[in-house]
């Protein structure tokens, strides 16, 4: 290997920013070397870091995973994994995996070097005031006990009882730590006596329904005729995906016309619109469509960087409510916790809130503050099928939340709301279906688009037909597979491929195309501000998705009159219309290159067939897919009179009994995630995705 690439990239990943372009043709160069050599641990290590910081962190799980299976004592992969069980919400679970994977932590300084890098990567550093480097080092059993002695010591009870919680369930039992446990409890009855106001605690699996009766009660009238507003979207982040574009372009038209004064369709706006994001971190790539809000005029109110109110938040709810609150899981409690303030300051008329986690913590505070409509928006595949993104609490909150007659919930393909009902045990039907907007694409581009676009022509001029590519560059888009089918130029010379997008696997298949000698019929575009131009010189869009929502790409090349060959993902089969717009695949698991190659033939050998179709999705897709349709769908379902549309089983108010109390805080339990079982953290071995598959 070059020394010089070697120092290049290990000072890329140590610097704080680089430019994007340089990043990513060193990150290109390296991953040459990579696959032509055996590297050093610390080349391989930084080599990560800085890919990871190019690009989206889901998309490098499988190199840390790999690399940690290689290297299961090196700090740097199992911080990286850690962060993702973080970010999915799986902190315990990630504790759970830390003491499986290092259970001589406290006698073997390596294991115990990695368990403390883990920790690190599950926020615990920070959540613990530090504590970690200020006491004897032991497994994390020992590390919380120390911490809660510390806490107590220190009369913070409070923060030592959850501390204590938070041990393992074969700990609490110790005849020790349950005799602590009373110590601790002891000052905090006698300020709950001195308070006047007993702490109501009920069963975990109770917390939740508990919470969601009360806010049935708390819901503020609409009134009638008043039209719809204010308006608040909500939803985690923006980064480049499917869901966010959708969300930004639904949130800056409304938000134009209701600054305009313009009704959408029967509604009148008569409320500003409000955009809220958990993040927008650049740092993550949380940020990709913020520039969008910001220049319609759209500051989002940003939640994280918010403080964590005190317990004057809670104030005017009923003693059980601000009982129950506390007992929610870490996360969503503190995330409930900032967004009361804000939803209390909105008053908005109608919640918006998109994708699963958003919806959780977003839906239980608009409710607790009186929201007449809450519409929550589901948009790809559900959390069973997902396991990564399922938290405990998730099924019992959405079952809850279908039963109250202000709460709707909704998904954008017919496929993704029959699987959520299929999850949460609802009726067929019972999920609204609002399909994805996508705005007319322009035919021009600028001088940089048509100096491409005659590039591509000038090296390839015997060829009269162009197949276009429109996804993210990774693993579940199968870009190298889309890469391998292309191959079909070598059948025939007069057809072209050309591929719109970046991302993680965009170098990896530019060496592919390199390696097979078609640089000259398979052209890479990268990201493009103007698809219509690219798209509107093409003839078929090829889209080889293994999962999808509702695709984005697949509508926009249909409303440019594309035909399209498609894998069936999803809710691809309610875009594309087999045999009348297009071919869906025979499976969306699993693909074969002579199979795609074999429907390339059929299509393109017919160009009567390819242009009865494409004239065909124009029309199909048009009136169903353009943003005006969409809107005036959306803000409907917004208007929809309050009733209990989908099950006799109402919700009833909640009686002020406090017999309802079915145990006391000491004994109250913790979530349990169990461990999974297969190869590496997240039960893969080496696949395609890492260096080192091959080795």
């Amino acid at each position: 290997m070059p020394l010089d690439l070697r120092e290049r990239v290990i000072a890329a990943a140590i610097a704080a920013w680089l430019e994007p372009e340089d990043g990513a043709a060193l990150v290109a160069e390296a991953e040459t070397a990579l696959t032509a050599c055996q590297p050093d641990d610390e080349f391989t290590i930084c080599f990560g870091i800085l890919g990871e910081r190019l690009g989206y962190p889901e998309a490098w799980v499988t190199f840390w995973n790999d690399l940690h299976i290689r290297l299961p004592l090196q700090q740097t992969p199992i911080k990286h994994l850690m962060r993702k069980f973080r970010r999915d919400g799986f902190v315990a679970y990630g504790i759970e995996k830390l003491e499986a994977l290092y259970p001589l932590a406290r006698d073997d300084v390596r294991q115990r070097m990695a368990f403390f890098a883990g920790l690190e990567g599950l926020g615990y550093v920070s959540e613990l005031d530090l504590g970690l480097r200020r006491i004897r080092l032991g497994v994390l059993d020992d590390i919380k006990l120390d911490f809660a002695a510390q806490l107590h010591h220190e009369a913070r009870h409070r923060l030592a009882m959850s501390v204590l919680l938070k041990l393992s369930v074969e700990r609490q039992t110790d005849p020790s730590v349950v005799a602590f446990r009373k110590t601790v409890m002891l000052p905090l009855l006698r300020n709950r006596q001195k308070a006047g106001k007993p702490k109501l605690v009920v069963p975990r699996s109770e917390v939740i329904p508990t919470l969601l009766r009360h806010a049935a009660a708390l819901t503020r009238p609409r009134e009638p005729d008043r039209g719809i507003g204010p308006v608040v979207f909500f939803t985690g982040q923006l980064g480049a995906g499917g869901a966010e574009r959708q969300m930004s372009r639904l949130s800056v038209e409304m938000h134009r016309r209701e600054q305009a004064g313009e009704a959408i369709g029967r509604q009148e706006l008569t409320g500003p619109i409000h955009v809220c994001l958990r993040n927008a971190d650049p740092s993550r790539g949380s940020d990709f469509f913020l520039p969008v809000l910001r220049q319609a005029g759209l500051e989002p109110t940003l939640i994280d960087p918010m403080p964590l109110p005190g317990n004057e938040v809670l104030q005017g709810y009923s003693a059980e409510v601000q009982a129950l609150l506390p007992m929610l899981r870490k996360g969503m409690r503190e995330m409930t916790l900032k967004l009361i303030p804000y939803f209390r300051e909105i008053k908005p008329e109608v919640a918006y809130l998109w994708q699963d986690g958003g919806a959780m913590a977003a839906g239980l505070a608009a409710l607790l503050t009186g929201t007449p409509r809450v519409v929550v928006s589901f948009r790809g595949l559900p959390p069973d099928k997902r396991p990564d993104r399922m938290r405990d609490d998730m099924p019992t909150l959405f079952k809850e939340m279908f039963k109250l007659p202000q709460v709707t919930l909704s998904a954008n393909s017919a496929a993704v709301a029959c699987d959520y009902e299929a999850w949460l045990g609802l009726p067929a039907g019972a999920i609204a279906v609002i399909p994805n907007a996508v705005q007319d694409l322009p035919r021009d581009g600028d001088a940089a688009d048509q100096k491409f676009w005659d590039a591509v022509v000038a090296r390839s001029p015997e060829c009269n037909r162009t197949v276009a590519g429109l996804f993210r560059f990774e693993p579940n888009k199968r870009p190298q597979t889309w890469v391998e089918a292309a191959a079909y130029v070598r059948r025939d010379p007069t057809v072209r491929f050309l591929m719109l997008g970046t991302g993680v696997e965009a170098a990896r298949c530019a060496l592919l195309v390199e390696r097979l000698g078609m640089s000259d019929r398979i052209f890479m575009a990268g990201n493009r501000k103007h698809v219509g131009f690219y798209l509107n010189r093409c003839n078929l869009l090829l889209h080889l998705a293994e999962t999808e929502g509702l695709p984005n790409a697949i509508i926009e090349a249909q409303m440019c009159g594309l035909p399209v060959l498609a894998t069936p993902a999803g809710g691809t089969g309610e875009v594309v219309h087999d045999g009348v717009t297009g071919r869906l695949l025979p499976s969306a698991a699993t693909v074969e290159v002579d199979t795609i190659v074999a429907a390339l033939d059929d299509l393109l050998s017919d160009p009567v067939l390819l242009g009865r179709m494409g004239r065909a999705a124009t029309e199909l897709s048009l009136p169903r897919f353009n943003i005006d349709s969409v809107l005036s769908a959306t803000v409907d379902l917004f208007a929809a009179s309050p009733a209990n549309r989908h099950t006799d089983e109402a919700v009833a108010p909640p009686q002020d009994d406090s017999g309802a109390v079915s145990r006391a805080l000491d004994d109250a339990g913790i979530i349990r995630i169990a461990a999974d079982g297969g190869q590496g953290l997240f039960g893969v071995g080496m696949g395609s995705g890492s260096p080192y598959a091959d080795r």
